[in-house]
């Protein structure tokens, strides 16, 4: 397989490291010659469960593990997510509803757009825990815009 259409990337639990994954993958997609704007959108989607994996699953650990693996099959952009953090709640993904607007400026939420993003902009979202370590597989249809 040609080595350009594959991603590998393990690195240590810390929000600077995202960083680091994601200008890593940024770089990936752009020698694949996808448009800016399905670019961003994968970005957006892998910053979201990157930053949530720090921030939730593996907090204060910085020595746990996270392994992304992208490849680019036929007809899809697939990756696969690894860390050895704690499960997702009532182990599923979130639902992602969208958060009630119609409310008082000031009361507006702060979060709750990141699971709903992240359905919305994959066209294929599946996880699995397995003793010690999280597996979240999504994929992109990337069609539109190669």
């Amino acid at each position: 397989m040609n080595p350009r259409k594959l991603l590998d990337i393990r690195f240590s639990g810390h929000e600077e490291n995202v960083r680091e994954c994601l200008a890593k993958l940024r770089v990936w997609t752009t020698s694949l010659h996808f448009c800016a704007g399905f670019r961003g959108e994968i970005e957006l989607v892998l910053a979201e469960v990157l930053n949530n994996i720090v921030e939730h699953a593996q907090p204060g650990c910085l020595n746990d593990k996270i392994h992304v693996r992208g490849e680019l099959l036929d007809d899809r952009l697939a990756f696969q997510i690894v860390d050895y953090g704690a499960p997702l709640p009532y182990l599923k993904i979130p639902e992602g509803a969208q958060p009630r607007l119609d409310v008082e400026p000031q009361d507006l939420p702060e979060g709750g757009f990141g699971w709903m993003l992240v359905r919305n902009l994959t066209s294929d979202l599946h996880y699995e825990r397995h003793p010690g370590a999280n597996y979240l597989s999504l994929s992109f249809a990337p069609g539109r815009c190669l």
